[in-house]
């Protein structure tokens, strides 16, 4: 274990003192969205006011309606353009004439496409619009859905043609929790929930293309005291080292009320996906842990970043591991954010482990940020949960609003509907893409 998994990431991380400065920075709290503006100000000599309002739609149309932020406005022939902010709204000063009010987004259309209005020494409110968001066509999309017989099944749907295809439909084996391998390997893990004469849980892999399973983790045995071989109920993470073919994965093992624990706890392990159960325990506290991610490898020392949300104090946490044992645990744990929302999927990273996205709780609100490991600017995508950034290449944050699942790139451009199978079940936040 110890050699084994002392080099499987290859990336650039950071140095501990950079992200200690970093969160305690960050503060986690409520942040102004970007594009938001201050109180508009009197209008200049000679001009006068035309503002509106423009709301997201759905392609599809799916129930649902929201502020479009950061659409261009324009006026002609005047040629004055504006944006809208965090609440949809906009504003032109301009003097009297005719003019044509027109919209634009990348890949968005608008209802109506334009609208004229007249400014008469008057103000002029209401010129309002609707864009509608496009469906992602193409890639392939990963769920938990059902057979034709009523099984809980895994299936693949090829969102350019429409097609399914079944990954695996075994009534003793119900697919749960399930998310891609990083580092090029075309396989889905998942966690089973079993019965029947089955036996074997834990977490397993299948192949998209040849449909064979491996139980890379068994739920047969302990970590550590009271510390059962198996997930909480929560997602996970994993990683493949290219240039040793090594797999690993990071999850909270719990341990019941019993004789070891007084009560229940979790703790976060790091384990070698080759079945033997070999692992390293990231932390120690006890304390309840959810959605543990890899955050980044120090290639000089070959210390290893970890990320995971307490939800009893709704806090991000960062952990630094020794690989190579003795001791497991650098330092302490590193408060990174506070005011996180704990969900199905809480945290995820940017396939080159320079960013990630998790939910920060804005008025009430759960709204998914990307913030810089290192350090640096964050943004504020809006509204949504379960946040899950594709690793297939299209660089893409998946994430959940009611019944809606829509996917954003890291910078909030190019917003797209993914479309929800109609034999999905349990969650959509388990929904993932897993090719172009």
């Amino acid at each position: 274990m110890k050699k084994l998994i002392a080099r499987f990431f290859g990336i650039t991380f950071f140095a501990l003192l950079v992200l200690t400065a970093a969160s305690c920075s960050s503060g986690g709290g409520d942040v102004q969205s970007p594009g938001s503006s201050p109180p508009p100000p009197p209008p200049p000599p000679g001009t006068h006011r035309i503002s509106g309002t423009i709301h997201e739609i759905t392609e599809s149309g799916s129930v649902y309606r929201r502020p479009a932020q950061g659409v261009t406005v324009r006026a002609e022939p005047a040629g004055a353009t504006t944006t809208t902010n965090s609440s949809g709204e906009y504003e032109f000063f301009l003097p009297n004439g005719a003019y044509t009010i027109v919209p634009a987004y990348v890949n968005y259309s608008f209802t109506p496409a334009a609208r004229n209005v007249v400014v008469n020494s008057v103000i002029i409110s209401g010129i309002d619009f609707t864009g509608s968001i496009p469906t992602l066509r193409r890639g392939m999309l990963a769920y938990v859905g059902t057979g034709s017989v009523g099984n809980t099944t895994l299936e693949l749907l090829n969102l350019a043609t429409n097609v399914v295809g079944v990954l695996l439909d075994n009534p003793n084996i119900q697919p749960q929790n399930i998310i891609p391998f990083r580092g090029g390997v075309s396989r889905i893990a998942f966690e089973p929930a079993l019965s029947g004469n089955e036996r074997n849980g834990g977490i397993r892999t299948i192949d998209l293309a040849t449909l064979a399973q491996v139980v890379i983790v068994p739920d047969s045995g302990f970590f550590a005291p009271g510390f059962v071989s198996s997930p909480l109920g929560r997602v996970f993470d994993t990683i493949r080292d290219p240039n040793t073919g090594s797999e690993y994965v990071v999850f909270s093992s719990p341990c019941p009320p019993g004789p070891q624990c007084t009560e229940l706890q979790n703790d976060v392990f790091v384990v070698i996906a080759d079945g033997s159960l070999r692992s390293l325990r990231a932390t120690i506290d006890g304390a309840i842990k959810h959605s543990p991610v890899f955050a980044g490898q120090d290639p000089a020392t070959g210390y290893v970043a970890l990320l995971y949300v307490k939800p009893n104090t709704n806090d991000l946490w960062m952990q630094v591991i020794n690989p190579a044992g003795s001791p497991d645990r650098i330092g302490e744990p590193v408060l990174i954010e506070r005011s996180v929302v704990d969900a199905v999927r809480s945290i995820s990273v940017s396939p080159d482990y320079t960013r990630f996205a998790f939910m920060r709780n804005v008025g009430g609100v759960p709204h998914v940020i990307v913030r810089p490991v290192i350090g640096g600017a964050e943004l504020d995508l809006g509204e949504g949960s379960n946040p899950y950034w594709t690793i297939d290449g299209n660089d893409l944050i998946m994430y959940t609003i009611g019944g809606v699942v829509l996917a954003v790139h890291p910078d909030g451009t190019g917003k797209v509907e993914i479309p929800v199978p109609s034999g999905l079940q349990v969650s959509k936040a388990w929904m993932v893409l897993v090719g172009s």
